[in-house]
């Protein structure tokens, strides 16, 4: 299967080709293209397993919500998280949490690696997602759509559903 980086340095190659063989039309069609072609072959995002995903129920006005999953790369080479969205949701923050001289502490996580042949485990207590300032407020059963995007350009959309606890 072909990498959506190199698809996309060949489409784009073509695309600078055409254009100047002065064939603008064709180079406009796959310009417009791209995303799409990029996406179906895409090998990276295609073999994320995203598992027991849930948003724990907030009280009313609570303004940020714990999402946890758990996440199985296998893919041949790591994944790297670089942005996080989630529809109805301001923003969406990675964070960790510690434990600092008896006091608990949440880290926030820029990126996070999922080495080739891994999983990581987004829990309470842990690593999780904080989705922040909901539109609405959730109810349980409710479905939380949430999008991963990697450093390769590669995104993978999965659902969570809204949970008193994770049953």
């Amino acid at each position: 299967m072909l990498d959506g980086k190199l698809l996309y340095k060949i489409c784009h190659g073509y695309c600078l080709l055409m254009a100047i063989q002065k064939n603008a039309s064709i180079a406009i069609k796959i310009l417009l293209l791209m995303p799409f072609l990029s996406f179906v072959f895409s090998a990276s995002a295609a073999q994320l397993i995203v598992e027991d995903a849930w948003v724990k129920l907030a009280p009313p006005g609570v303004t940020s919500h714990a999402a946890y999953l758990r996440l199985i790369n296998n893919n041949k080479q790591a994944l790297t998280i670089t942005h996080i969205s989630a529809a109805g949701y301001a923003q969406v923050l990675l964070h960790q949490t510690k434990i600092v001289k008896d006091k608990v502490q949440m880290d926030l996580v820029e990126t996070l690696e999922i080495p080739a042949g891994t999983s990581v485990e987004f829990s309470p207590g842990a690593t999780h997602l904080m989705l922040i300032k909901p539109q609405q407020q959730q109810q349980i059963n409710d479905q939380v759509s949430v999008t991963l995007m990697f450093n390769d350009g590669t995104r993978q959309q999965f659902m969570a559903s809204v949970q008193a606890n994770n049953e």
